[in-house]
């Protein structure tokens, strides 16, 4: 009786989850997708929870049975195969294998970023190429004809149209590894939330979700090597050699990306030095550069000599000896 009650939950479970896309879908439908494309992070979520509940292969009946229906429901075909489908896989690998391993978090956010970056390469180039779907070099194109027609009516005519597509178009990596870095860390901090309140999971909310982590230093010196680079590289990009062009935009892309991991590191030692002074309100602050994109950088440099001075350890450390 046992194995049949479990076998009958599982089956409504699985409903319910199916249920859940569906609705989902219908009210994305009524905005021209605009959900599935935005809300990339919330469509992993269900079956993630499903799969972490029972198991990676039971998971695979909702993923099949949603894949299915989704393309009945999805405004296109292409949107069923370029977003529904990689968020189900995604849930249910992370659900039901990811969380379950012993993988630590950094790790785990690393291959769930690897899965949405080939998402992103499949949906922005590869299969929209293919069906004939607006890519996002053509986005791009369109973007800097209306710029060309827009800059003349505000009297700027000496701004390089076609320099500033090339660097756009070059900065196409750095854009797709952001995009997916942030969707897999809402990924894994969202379902966390949710598993921590659901009392059916019967999961322990004290459970570290994350471990204070230095940046290694030999991180940092690339960091810092790349800022020289993309330097170098934007004065050395008015060349017409397509190479020095390759080089240039490597360099520019992994200053971005590092700079962004970075950021992370800066918000954390903030943060930290903020509670060691009792200044709450200074979290503000932390907000404002968060905001303001100069001010990011400082966020970034904070995060770089916190890898070389060790200061978040030395505060936590001086945090724990008062308590």
């Amino acid at each position: 009786m046992g194995g049949t009650s479990r076998k009958v939950r599982e089956i409504t479970d699985a409903a319910i989850i199916v249920a859940l896309y569906c609705v989902f879908l219908l009210i994305s439908r009524f905005t021209s997708s605009l959900l599935e494309y935005n809300l990339f992070f919330l469509m992993p979520i269900p079956i993630a929870l499903y799969s972490y509940k029972y198991r990676f292969r039971t998971g695979l009946i909702p993923l099949f049975a949603t894949a299915l229906i989704s393309i009945f429901i999805c405004t296109s075909p292409f949107s069923s195969i370029t977003f529904v489908l990689p968020s189900l896989i995604i849930g249910n690998l992370f659900g039901g294998k990811l969380i379950k391993s012993r993988l630590n978090a950094t790790l785990i956010i690393l291959i769930i970023t690897s899965l949405c970056l080939v998402s992103e390469v499949l949906s922005g180039v590869v299969l929209s190429s293919i069906l004939g779907v607006e890519n996002i070099f053509e986005s791009i194109k369109y973007f800097t004809d209306a710029l060309s027609n827009i800059l003349p009516m505000l009297n700027i005519n000496n701004f390089d149209i076609p320099l500033f597509q090339a660097i756009f178009e070059g900065l196409i990596p750095s854009i797709f590894i952001i995009i997916s870095l942030i969707d897999a860390i809402v990924i894994y901090l969202l379902f966390f939330i949710l598993i921590s309140r659901i009392k059916m999971f019967n999961f322990n909310a004290k459970t570290p979700v994350f471990k204070f982590i230095n940046a290694p230093i030999f991180l940092s010196v690339i960091y810092l090597v790349s800022l020289v680079w993309m330097i170098v590289g934007f004065y050395f990009f008015t060349n017409d050699n397509t190479f020095v062009h390759v080089i240039c935009l490597i360099g520019i892309n992994l200053f971005i990306v590092l700079s962004i991991v970075y950021m992370y590191f800066g918000i954390k030692v903030a943060t930290l030095i903020l509670k060691y002074m009792n200044m709450k309100w200074g979290i503000i602050l932390i907000y404002l550069f968060l905001l303001i994109p100069p001010l990011q950088f400082i966020l970034s440099a904070l995060g770089v000599f916190d890898s070389f001075t060790s200061t978040s350890k030395k505060l936590i450390e001086k945090m724990f000896t008062q308590q």
